[in-house]
């Protein structure tokens, strides 16, 4: 896994689809992602959180460090999935042909969503200090869980998929 260019995606990503006016991600992203402002929610996550959180992920590769590895990956996949509920949220509560009940549920959901994304990115206390505490230890990078990476992977072609099908 490419750690550097994967963190150099979610600061892409992130920035294009939930700050105004970001430039569209590089050639080195996925090319379907069209061109536009993804409005469906504002995260709480500053320009400075995301770029913090990319500069550790690097760091983490170069010092060999498992545990901060294993710390950002979880938070981006519950990011991601977060943000994979609200997309699917957000079709249900504008579908004119749904329930009244079901556009509520939709509602509610959207909101856990928010609160799932704050809770997980909303301040440095809660996500990037804590990094600075941890103990280092050498890994053997043979023993990260493919697993894992290849359920986050998934996650996010799902999310751009969907996406995609919006527009």
């Amino acid at each position: 896994v490419n750690y550097l260019s994967l963190s150099k995606f979610f600061v892409e990503f992130y920035l294009y689809y939930f700050h105004k006016d970001a430039p569209p991600p590089s050639s080195s992203s996925p090319s379907f992602l069209p061109h536009g402002n993804f409005s469906l929610v504002r995260s709480t996550m500053t320009v400075k959180d995301i770029q913090m959180m990319a500069n550790t992920l690097v760091r983490a590769r170069d010092d060999k460090d498992i545990i901060s590895i294993g710390i950002v990956l979880g938070a981006l996949k519950s990011f991601v999935m977060a943000t994979k509920g609200m997309v699917m949220a957000e079709g249900v509560r504008n579908n004119p042909l749904n329930s009244e009940e079901d556009r509520k549920e939709a509602r509610r959901l959207e909101e856990e969503g928010r609160v799932l994304q704050q809770y997980v990115y909303g301040t440095e206390e809660l996500f990037l200090k804590p990094l600075n505490h941890l103990i280092r230890q050498p890994i053997n990078f043979q023993k990260i869980p493919r697993k894992f990476l290849i359920e986050l992977m998934e996650c996010i072609d799902e999310v751009l998929e969907m996406l995609r099908e919006q527009r």
